[in-house]
């Protein structure tokens, strides 16, 4: 049977030479139909030369192609593996760490339940200390309050020059003749001197002269005496050389002493006018027209006399 060339399927000659297709298919093709050079006729067959047909090429490139895709399924399922582990594994330590965190989040949630108890309890501390405050505040003041009341008899008697084997009852009773009032020996309960704070300057002024009389009406009287006749007693008033002056003023306790220069001073930084005692209390007054406020500690003045 003649050789029939794979593609034009006409005969395969001497005149008309083939060339086997190496492939699978092992037909034999016309060099022209091979396009292929007629000098291809004259290659032994022991040369090793050989040739592939159009479709047998077609077929080695879809093998190849295929194994390759193979290649590249497998290598996509091996990643997908690996990537299914790596995610199994980050899957339980975050498990695990989400029980740890979420245990620390329980523990820190029962450390602020347990802070906040406490700070409620401090809270209601705060609170009983406040108010053990206000009443030790109230309790100190009706305490200085009643101190204050033990010298409604008393007299302080500021500027009197001391004097070796004084006489302090004849003083005080020269100084209250300036005043027109005539002080008897019996009417004493007490006179003696006082020490005084040193000033500014760490001079220390003469020790103040401390009445204490049997009737609170005799001290009412030296007092609103002075205030009618609006006069100072110079030292020369009462046998004492120079121009100083003398005072009269109420007794009051150190701590009414301290109140009362305090509230001078804000009276003086927030312009009130007026500042003064009268029967051993303290009263503010910003002009003439206001009310005039008693000041019985320091958180009242703090209150009450500002700008």
């Amino acid at each position: 049977m003649p050789d029939i060339c794979g593609f034009c399927s006409n005969n395969v000659s001497r005149s008309n030479p083939g060339i086997p297709c190496s492939g699978g298919c092992s037909k034999l093709f016309h060099l022209k139909c091979a396009k292929l050079p007629a000098s291809f006729a004259d290659i032994p067959g022991d040369a090793g030369v050989s040739w592939l047909c159009t479709s047998c090429k077609n077929s080695r490139k879809t093998n190849k192609t295929a194994s390759m895709d193979s290649d590249l399924v497998e290598r996509l399922v091996n990643s997908i593996d690996n990537m299914q582990l790596e995610i199994k594994s980050i899957k339980t330590e975050f498990h695990d760490s989400l029980n740890f965190y979420g245990g620390k989040i329980d523990e820190f949630t029962a450390r602020m339940n347990d802070f906040q108890v406490t700070v409620n309890a401090l809270q209601g501390l705060r609170e009983e200390v406040d108010s053990i405050g206000k009443e030790c505040r109230k309790l100190r003041t009706e305490l200085e309050l009643l101190h204050q009341q033990g010298r409604n008899r008393n007299l302080e008697i500021c500027g009197v020059p001391e004097g070796r084997n004084e006489n302090t009852k004849r003083l005080v009773q020269s100084i209250c003749s300036k005043l027109q009032v005539e002080i008897k020996e019996e009417d004493f309960e007490e006179c003696h001197r006082v020490a005084t704070f040193p000033n500014a300057n760490g001079t220390t002024n003469h020790k103040n002269i401390v009445v204490k009389f049997y009737s609170r009406s005799i001290r009412s009287a030296i007092l609103e005496k002075q205030r009618s006749l609006r006069h100072n007693i110079n030292l020369n008033d009462v046998g004492f050389q120079g121009e100083g002056r003398i005072f009269i003023n109420e007794h009051l306790s150190p701590f009414f002493k301290q109140l009362f220069r305090k509230a001078r001073e804000a009276c003086k930084k927030h312009n009130y006018k007026f500042c003064w005692i009268r029967d051993g209390k303290i009263f503010v007054k910003k002009t003439e027209s206001s009310r005039p406020i008693h000041i019985i500690d320091e958180e009242i003045l703090r209150i009450s006399v500002r700008a």
